[in-house]
């Protein structure tokens, strides 16, 4: 097994614990690897996928796991070598998360060949929750799932900063709705926010949230 990254120091680091080969070449990582897993941001997938398309190995398997389906999707058809399986894969979980029991993976693969049974058996093997849709149908739930949610989260913590709120004499007085609310902040607050950035302006069904928006102001008025 081998990893790759930008940060060379940091991924031996990781390489170190988790006992496999570094390399910061990308193309020779991927020229000797049967399955290539490509994490990185959203907007990165276009020279990436570039890069390292005339490297990959006949009959390999490529997935990646961005939270953003369509636009990876689309640049991964067009670029890989047609003897290249390509799965789009989105695990909806964060690295914390130490097993794969009761959590969902989403594909949205292609065609169902070869490394698609040996993938989903491996999935239900680990107890994952699998579901398989289209890129275009998984942007549409995320957009809900992942954009609105995210959105209203970030919206609410903006909000009492701005009002310099006392977050920790606030839990005094909490409900327990509140509490809960006030956790799922810490958590998403807590994270990279050039993630959240990415899954809001990179999902092409983003318009679904303005019209809700639009709606629920309207509402509201």
């Amino acid at each position: 097994m081998v990893i790759t990254g930008r940060d060379e120091i940091t991924g031996k680091k990781v390489a170190e614990k988790l006992e496999v080969e570094y390399t910061s070449d990308n193309t020779k990582a991927v020229s000797e690897s049967n399955i290539i897993i490509l994490s990185v941001p959203i907007d990165a997938v276009y020279n990436v996928v570039r890069e390292i398309a005339p490297f990959l190995k006949n009959g390999s398997l490529f997935m990646d796991v961005t939270s953003v389906k369509e636009k990876p999707a689309e640049i991964m058809q067009e670029y890989l070598p047609a003897d290249v399986e390509i799965i789009p894969t989105h695990p909806l979980f964060g690295p914390r998360i130490r097993s794969l029991d009761g959590q969902v993976v989403v594909l949205t693969p292609f065609e169902k060949g070869k490394w698609y049974k040996k993938v989903y058996k491996f999935l239900e093997n680990e107890n994952a929750r699998v579901l398989i849709t289209t890129p275009q149908e998984h942007d549409k739930m995320m957009s809900i799932v992942q954009g609105l949610t995210h959105f209203a989260y970030i919206g609410i913590a903006a909000t009492i900063e701005r009002l310099e709120i006392d977050v920790k004499e606030s839990r005094k007085f909490a409900s327990p709705v509140y509490g809960l609310m006030v956790d799922m902040i810490a958590r998403i607050v807590a994270q990279n926010p050039y993630l959240y950035y990415s899954i809001q302006t990179q999902n092409r069904l983003k318009k679904l949230m303005k019209h809700l928006f639009q709606f629920m102001k309207s509402y509201l008025e």
